[in-house]
């Protein structure tokens, strides 16, 4: 009987098989070799010293050239877990990204190069997930991420892996303070554990000294009792920097948390990032993050101040929200949206849908008893070169600056019953080498802040 063709998948030092119940193989076809990984007693080591390796045999099966067994996931994902011991140490969702064939992983050695290691299984404790378009990249942003050892690249997306390492971790110069290069003084919000986020002086929303820029104390003073975020990941990202800028005064500081895990702390706004400092588990623990009448919320200023979000992205979103706003027991005090990426693209360049939903905005404020003061906030400068390549052909046509910089004009033309925020000077000056963000366009936490700075200087109360 000819033997039918099979695919085979690497998932840690086990080689993984789906099989149909008919195939079989010839003797000529099957090898084995010996391999050599590092074993799972010596992850907590010092991250200076190599980890012992440990051999496995692995048997290996000729590939096909054109396999005729299709990728089924779910097939996949059963496969993995009869097949490969010792599983305990990671959720079933976590093997999604080991399951397509030629997946390597790669060690950070000693003298900080990066080294291929194909087919073999990593027991540590995951960071988060980054974009970047080639292994080097991903190499490159594991070797600036702090307890980062051991990476893996697919397609755009780099994962990287830590082991916990506390006796390694120092400061090389403490906490920031004074001139750093440029000849300006690095504002707080700007400082981490013996660093500091990238915080150009072009990025300075308000245009202060490094002292004098809004205290969370003085914010607290003259915020309403609730506000409510409505829109993209963008508006979002303001949400969350708001929460966790203010939650200090509530003894929840994340980027204390990440201590002297640089990536973490500028990017905190993200909420991977709080996920994997713990900081969401905190903030339900406390109670300071629930799900009340539908919207997220986040309580600050010890629990005077309701910060609300709820996820719109599409122009037609509106309405439901309406409703939703409409429904509410408590007066809106402030009513943040932001909007528009999105619909770039799928209107492209008819600018009606847009004027549309500005109209009907404008309209909420006397419809809508239940909101107070409108704050529309555009969408700032993208960093085009920063775009994974999948997105790079929107960055540039569809969802490119000269586009960004067109809505934002039009949204400006048609704020009569809403205050227009402008956020796109902020990043305006920003080029490729910018670290502080995923993709250009989802912007760190110091970003993030600047936004939000300005639309708390807009606000009425």
């Amino acid at each position: 009987m000819k033997p039918t063709c099979l695919i085979p998948f690497m998932l840690g030092s086990a080689l993984t098989l789906i099989l149909r119940s008919s195939v079989y193989f010839p003797k000529s076809d099957i090898t084995f070799s010996r391999t050599r990984h590092p074993g799972t007693a010596d992850l907590t080591k010092n991250r200076n010293d190599k980890p012992s390796l440990q051999e496995t045999v692995v048997y290996k099966v000729k590939p096909c050239k054109t396999p005729s067994i299709p990728f089924k996931e779910n097939l996949l994902e059963r496969k993995v877990n009869e097949t490969t011991r010792n599983t305990g140490w990671r959720e079933k969702k976590s093997t999604q990204p080991l399951l397509q064939y030629g997946h390597g992983t790669h060690y950070i050695d000693k003298n900080a190069k990066c080294q291929l290691k194909q087919n073999t299984k990593y027991t540590g404790k995951p960071f988060w997930e980054e974009l970047t378009d080639t292994p080097e990249g991903c190499c490159n942003k594991c070797l600036k991420r702090h307890e980062c050892f051991m990476f893996n690249h697919r397609g755009y997306v780099c994962n990287m892996f830590h082991r916990f390492d506390s006796g390694s971790l120092k400061a090389e110069s403490g906490v920031v303070s004074g001139a750093i290069a440029g000849g300006f003084e690095v504002p707080f919000d700007c400082r981490t554990k013996g660093a500091h986020c990238s915080c150009p002086k072009s990025t300075w929303a308000l245009n202060l000294t490094f002292d004098k820029f809004p205290t969370r104390a003085s914010a607290c003073s003259k915020l309403p009792s609730t506000i409510l975020f409505a829109g993209d990941s963008l508006t979002r990202d303001m949400w969350t920097t708001l929460g966790i800028w203010l939650l200090v005064l509530d003894d929840i500081d994340a980027v204390e948390a990440a201590a002297f895990n640089h990536r973490a702390a500028c990017m905190v706004n993200a909420w991977k990032y709080l996920d994997y400092l713990g900081i969401t588990d905190l903030m339900r623990r406390k109670k300071v993050l629930v799900d009340e009448n539908g919207y997220r919320t986040i309580r600050v200023c010890g629990g005077r101040t309701k910060l609300l979000f709820q996820s719109a992205n599409q122009f037609g979103d509106l309405s439901g929200l309406s409703k939703s706003i409409n429904s509410l027991t408590s007066k809106i005090d402030v009513f943040v949206i932001g909007g528009g990426i999105h619909n770039m693209v799928t209107h492209g360049d008819n600018e009606k849908p847009l004027v549309s939903w500005l109209s009907r905005i404008n309209s909420l404020k006397y419809k809508n008893t239940n909101i107070g003061q409108i704050i529309v906030v555009g969408t700032h400068y993208r960093v085009i070169e920063l775009a994974p390549k999948p997105y790079r052909d929107y960055a540039k046509g569809p969802q490119g600056n000269k586009k960004i910089f067109r809505w934002n004009e039009i949204m400006k033309q048609h704020s009569k019953a809403f205050t227009f925020v402008n956020p796109y000077n902020i990043t305006s000056s920003l080029t490729e080498s910018y670290e502080d963000t995923e993709d250009g366009m989802h912007m760190g936490f110091w970003i993030n802040l600047q936004k939000v700075f300005l639309v708390l200087k807009s606000l009425r109360y």
